[in-house]
C-alpha cells in the first residue's frame, strides 16, 4: 500500500514500482478512517507543511495513523528532517525508538508498537 494524499506522488509511485501487488490510496493520513488493513511494516517520510505553510502538528498526527495501521511488534521506519522534534511523539506512541543515523539535514527512526 502507499498512500499519499498528492495524486502527483500516486501517479510517480505507479510509474516507478512494476508489482502487481501495489495498491495506491489517495487519502489524508491525519483522518480517522482505516485506509488499509493492519501492517507489519510502515516507511515514511512525514509532511511537515500544509501547501506552504508549516504545520506543528501535521508531523505528529500523521506518527499516530501510523502506529493505529500497525500490527503489534509492527515497525515504522521513518526519514525526517533533523530540525524536527518528533521524538517525544515517536516515544509515546511506540514502545521501542531508536535513532538509526543522522546525517546532511536528515535522521532516520526506527520504531516498534
Amino acid at each position: 500500500y502507499v498512500v499519499d494524499n498528492d495524486a502527483r506522488a500516486l501517479a510517480a509511485c505507479k510509474k516507478n514500482v512494476k508489482d502487481t501487488r501495489l495498491h495506491t490510496v489517495w487519502s489524508d493520513l491525519t483522518s480517522d478512517h482505516n485506509i488499509c488493513p493492519p501492517c507489519d511494516v510502515i516507511i515514511m517520510n512525514p509532511p511537515f507543511h500544509i501547501q506552504k505553510r508549516a504545520s506543528q502538528d501535521l508531523g505528529p498526527r500523521i506518527i499516530q495513523s501510523a502506529a493505529q495501521h500497525l500490527k503489534n511488534k509492527g515497525r515504522l521506519y521513518m526519514v525526517a528532517n533533523s530540525h524536527l522534534p518528533y521524538e517525544a511523539c515517536l516515544k509515546q506512541k511506540f514502545r521501542d525508538v531508536n535513532l538509526i543515523q543522522q546525517a546532511k539535514g536528515f535522521k532516520i527512526f526506527k520504531a516498534v508498537k
